[in-house]
């Protein structure tokens, strides 16, 4: 019965209904709990509780109750390294325990605990290498590994620690790059290559580092199934135009080309046309990079975009330095100031 009502949380779960899930899996450990209580030593009922904690800890991470869901995943994590202790350094225990440590670092990550999210990524990483060094054949512990040091490095480049953030972003792409090689249809292996190369090329663009920052773009487009399309075309575009400001034109139009553009994607099109402005070799260029650019900042104060923003300020973006001295990008700075 316990069973059911986990399988019927978990469909909720993927379908996004995360109340309906979160009664299911309360049903679950209700009845998972009893079995425990009758059987207190047996690692089979101690590691069904245990899982069933950390899907109740993602179901309430997801519907935002942060403290209630680290509550559930730390008896995961303590529950699942009885379990491992009981029953021998076993693969299947210690990847759960890796999964539990990894899913409890996100949410202290979400919770701006970074110390203890830090404390929990390594624990997990930590796990993840040595199976990975006693398995390099399983595929899923490749793709766990890879994952951890992926989410951990864009955790720490969130939390402006930047190289280090780099530091294991590189250790992630090597891990999937290689998996890919040796199964170039690995779904999953391709998703978390590409995350992790749009973590790090976002990291490089906080860096100016521009070349390498395109490269980690484009090769997240070759992996990306769609899902990152304009995300990862308006990221690339900043860069081009600080590289190339003739690229950068053209980068521009297929982006703004595209359907579905947001806000943010109108807004990266003015950044990167405000450089091109400044850099490009040609008068007739730069005069209609910056009419471009004016058109694109104006359409989007007209459609209220900048009063829903906090403390708007166009100066703080390097871009729109080439346009600091332009009559009419001064005007609109200023009542955009004045919101």
């Amino acid at each position: 019965v316990a069973e059911s009502h986990r399988t019927l949380g978990s469909s909720f779960f993927n379908q996004r209904n995360y109340a309906q899930a979160i009664d299911e899996f309360k049903n679950a450990k209700s009845i998972s709990q009893r079995i425990l209580e009758d059987f207190p030593d047996d690692i089979t009922y101690q590691y069904d509780y245990a899982e069933l904690c950390n899907v109740m800890g993602l179901a309430l991470k997801e519907s935002g109750k942060l403290d209630e869901a680290e509550r559930e995943l730390q008896d995961s994590v303590k529950l699942k390294k009885t379990v491992v202790e009981k029953a021998g350094e076993t693969l299947l225990h210690r990847q759960s325990l890796a999964l539990s440590l990894h899913n409890l670092a996100n949410v202290h990550g979400k919770q701006q605990e970074f110390e203890a999210a830090n404390q929990c990524h390594q624990e997990a990483i930590a796990i993840r290498e040595d199976l990975f060094r006693k398995n390099p054949e399983v595929v899923g512990v490749t793709l766990d590994l890879g994952g951890s040091l992926c989410d951990f490095g864009k955790m720490l480049v969130d939390n402006n620690q930047i190289e280090e953030g780099v530091q294991q972003l590189d250790r992630a792409i090597e891990t999937l790059e290689n998996l890919l090689q040796l199964h170039p249809q690995q779904n999953k292996a391709k998703v978390f290559l590409r995350n992790a190369r749009q973590n790090r090329g976002f990291a490089h663009l906080r860096l100016e580092n521009w070349g390498e920052s395109v490269a980690d773009f484009e090769r997240a487009m070759e992996l990306d199934d769609g899902a990152n399309r304009i995300r990862l075309r308006q990221l690339r575009l900043i860069c081009v135009s600080h590289l190339d400001p003739v690229k950068g034109i053209v980068a521009a139009d297929e982006l703004l080309r595209l359907d579905d553009l947001g806000p943010n994607d109108q807004f990266a099109a003015a950044r990167a046309l405000a450089q091109i402005s400044g850099t490009h070799s040609d008068d007739a260029a730069r005069t209609n990079a910056a009419e471009r650019a004016l058109k694109l900042l104006q359409s989007l104060y007209d459609a209220g975009i900048f009063r829903d923003l906090t403390a708007v300020n166009l100066e703080q973006h390097p871009e729109f330095r080439h346009l600091s001295e332009n009559p009419a990008f001064k005007s609109l700075s200023d009542a955009i100031k004045k919101q």
